[in-house]
């Protein structure tokens, strides 16, 4: 029988081995090319798998954070405003004291709007820790002054800094205050009346202690006003809302930061 074509060239056995060593590694090494191919792909599409995994996770991490901070500083801003309304502890004192150095130069500088009289009795609201009120006293020595404030450790800070002749502190609410009617010659609010939870109930029980010739004085930084009452920033709509509440503005200023204001009853 003829031998197969194929294999005419190999006459020995160790010839017939090699032959087929070197098929088998011929097949192996096709085999394991295409494996290696497929793994590599396979590892490239991890790997980017990975890379989208670990982008989305910093993305959302980083929004996370982003809203944490948010809602951080949103829970400090409503913190200290409370605290400018009711001052108490470490924050609160620390607080009062810069209001202080802040905030008495614009009283100051309101008090020069009112006429040049006596006052004998004086009402100062919202007082803090009552440098506003010491002041009062200093200005006005032959006057009675009772500073006030809703916060009690503002009213007792008030009363361990300034015990001085003729000028007492008390706890107590402007919406609702104790005062007889006609009490007082002057009232002062300094930076405090856009915190008014009621600004027309203080405004009248204000007018109902006030004396018929008696001065509302207000002042305060106009950022604030524009803050807290937008529909009264405007000088004209402040002297509307006063004269349908039975008051009337006398007289206003406006400085670079901001604003007083003289008013009466009608």
């Amino acid at each position: 029988m003829a031998s197969s074509p194929q294999l005419n060239f190999i006459k020995t056995t160790p010839q017939k081995l090699i032959f087929f060593c070197l098929i088998f590694g011929v097949q192996f090494t096709t085999a394991k090319g295409i494996f290696c191919y497929n793994e590599a792909t396979t590892i490239k599409v991890y790997v980017k798998s990975q890379n989208s995994l670990l982008k989305e996770v910093v993305l959302t991490l980083f929004l996370i954070i982003i809203l944490v901070a948010l809602v951080l500083f949103w829970s400090l801003m409503k913190y200290l405003i409370n605290q400018s309304k009711h001052p108490s502890g470490f924050v609160g004192r620390s607080m009062m004291r810069i209001w202080n150095k802040a905030y008495l130069p614009m009283a100051q500088r309101a008090l020069s709007m009112l006429p040049k009289k006596s006052y004998r009795h004086i009402l100062d609201i919202g007082v803090g820790n009552g440098a506003s009120t010491a002041y009062l006293g200093h200005h006005f020595p032959n006057s009675q002054v009772k500073g006030m404030d809703i916060s009690t450790e503002a009213i007792s800070q008030a009363q361990q800094h300034y015990q001085l002749e003729g000028v007492t502190f008390e706890v107590m609410d402007v919406s609702q205050l104790s005062y007889p009617d006609d009490r007082f010659d002057l009232v002062c609010a300094f930076q405090t009346h856009f915190h008014w939870p009621n600004l027309t109930q203080a405004m009248l029980e204000i007018k109902r202690v006030l004396t018929n010739d008696g001065l509302f004085l207000i002042a305060c930084e106009q950022s604030k006003i524009n803050y807290y009452l937008p529909d009264l920033k405007e000088r004209d709509a402040f002297a509307n809302y006063l004269n349908e509440i039975g008051l009337r503005l006398l007289d206003y200023q406006k400085q670079t930061a901001w604003v007083g204001y003289v008013i009466a009853k009608q």
